[in-house]
């Protein structure tokens, strides 16, 4: 097995492997399956991680840690600290910090990548097998853990999302539900979605009725403008009558002036003619000085 497919197989699983001290250093688990696995090598039984240099023999080079020491790509880091030690795979790093595959560190933790110091705790130095390695490179290793770390991430990121998404419909849910039962409470109902259907269809159908009314009195506004509108017309007609008739009453006043004149001498010429005829009854015969005497005409 190469490191790559080390990586993919035991990825945010636990190692363990029998022979190992268990739990009281589960990360010799994973450095013995690390061993067993991709360098095919016989496992160091029943050693704790701070012993390792002195049980793992002749097909290992030990390196002390020194200032200004920098181990390799697949080297064994011994950490001190404690009785028992740490142990991890080196990956890449400087004098200064690296970072290596790590199991139980933090305590309990899964196979993971994680951040070192050569402090705390502090390294007492590190294993060098001294055979070929069979792969590419723990970078290559490495790549792929944390791409299998993002995708879980994402996995992760994603289910996060549902989980708001599920207790956004929740809160909807509990809104909807509260809403139903202030629905229930001014409808006067006990909260059944049913019975407010039937209330709120019965509003629907007040509503159409509204509706239909509202129609009809556009209709009578309707009509009542009409009428206005014809009463108007009625009124100037009216009116225009009314003027036509002072105008024609005014003419006739103007006749009757007329007539009256007329009249006046109708009767004055009436009366010279009925004078006249008066006179025809008679003969004048005139005596002296002017004085006239009529006689009847037989």
């Amino acid at each position: 097995m190469t490191l790559s497919e080390f990586l993919e197989k035991f990825n945010g699983e636990f190692v363990e492997v029998a022979g190992s001290p268990g739990a009281i250093n589960q990360c010799v688990d994973l450095a013995n399956a690390y061993i067993r696995d991709v360098l095919n090598q016989p496992i160091i039984e029943w050693t704790n991680a701070i012993d390792f240099p002195s049980k793992a023999g002749d097909k290992y080079d030990y390196f002390l840690n020194t200032p200004t020491g920098i181990p390799k790509e697949g080297d064994l880091i011994i950490f001190g600290g404690n009785k028992v030690g740490h142990i991890s795979i080196f990956i890449e790093g400087n004098a200064d910090t690296f970072r290596s595959l790590d199991q139980n560190y933090p305590t309990g933790s899964n196979t993971h990548v994680q951040n070192h110091n050569y402090l705390k705790p502090p390294v007492l130095g590190w294993l060098r097998f001294k055979g070929q390695i069979p792969n590419t490179s723990l970078e290559e290793c490495r790549v792929q853990l944390e791409q299998e770390i993002a995708k879980k991430n994402e996995t992760y990121a994603e289910l996060q999302e549902v989980k708001n998404d599920l207790d956004g419909v929740k809160k909807q849910q509990e809104f909807l539900d509260n809403v139903i039962k202030q629905y229930a409470n001014m409808l006067g109902i006990t909260a059944d979605t049913a019975l407010i259907a039937g209330e709120i269809q019965k509003f629907i159908n007040i509503q159409d009725e509204l509706r239909q009314k509202d129609k009809k009195i556009d209709e009578l506004e309707t009509a009542v403008r009409d009428c206005n509108r014809l009463f108007d017309e009625k009124e100037e007609m009216y009116q225009e009558s009314i003027r036509q008739h002072q105008a024609d009453l005014k003419v006739l006043h103007d006749l009757e002036d007329k007539y009256k004149g007329l009249e006046g001498i109708y009767n004055k010429l009436h009366n010279s003619y009925e004078n006249l005829k008066e006179d025809q009854k008679y003969n004048y015969k005139h005596l002296i000085f002017g004085l006239y005497i009529k006689e009847v005409i037989k």
